[in-house]
């Protein structure tokens, strides 16, 4: 089975040739495309271009309302960010003279309480100094008795002999004038 092809596709015998190129059919070919592509063009013109339109004015206003609600939130935002500042502001004022009232009442109780003590150990002190210069004057009185003793037993040990209490003293007292 040997065929013969040329250059040129032809139609496989006893058949017609593809039909947009048939020359016969040409005509209705051609008017159904004129009537195809008018039907089209109305649809399209009538029904999807409309519902198309309508979705994109649609998804336009839906933009904008959320861009106005954006805008309403961001101020609703920024007024009560505003509001929380001057509160924080406030509280924090508020704050700051608590510590302040209090720093001061601590400190005027601390004042009054160095005062109390300061008092207290004057007074004490003053208690202390009056012991010790009557122990002073006690022991000064008694030293005259000691050192009139010691100053006997001295002169009992060296000489052999105490000396009378009268010539002690009276010696002692010539001492104390010089």
């Amino acid at each position: 089975m040997s065929t013969v092809t040329t250059a040129f596709a032809e139609a496989p015998s006893g058949q017609r040739e593809f039909p947009p190129f048939d020359r016969d059919t040409f005509e209705s070919q051609l008017i159904w495309l004129i009537l195809a592509y008018a039907l089209l063009y109305w649809l399209m013109a009538k029904v999807g271009l409309p519902r198309i339109h309508q979705v994109l004015v649609e998804r336009a206003r839906n933009i904008d309302e959320n861009l106005a609600d954006a805008d309403l939130f961001k101020r609703r935002a920024e007024t009560s960010a505003a509001e929380d500042r001057r509160t924080l502001t406030a509280a924090r004022s508020r704050a700051q003279s608590i510590i302040d009232d209090s720093s001061l009442k601590q400190a005027i109780a601390t004042e009054e309480s160095y005062r109390a003590l300061d008092l207290r150990l004057h007074a004490q002190i003053k208690a202390a100094d009056e012991r010790i210069a009557k122990a002073k004057d006690a022991a000064m009185g008694d030293i005259g008795a000691v050192v009139a003793d010691s100053a006997s037993a001295i002169v009992e040990r060296l000489w052999g002999s105490a000396p009378s209490r009268k010539t002690v003293s009276a010696v002692l007292s010539d001492m104390a004038k010089n």
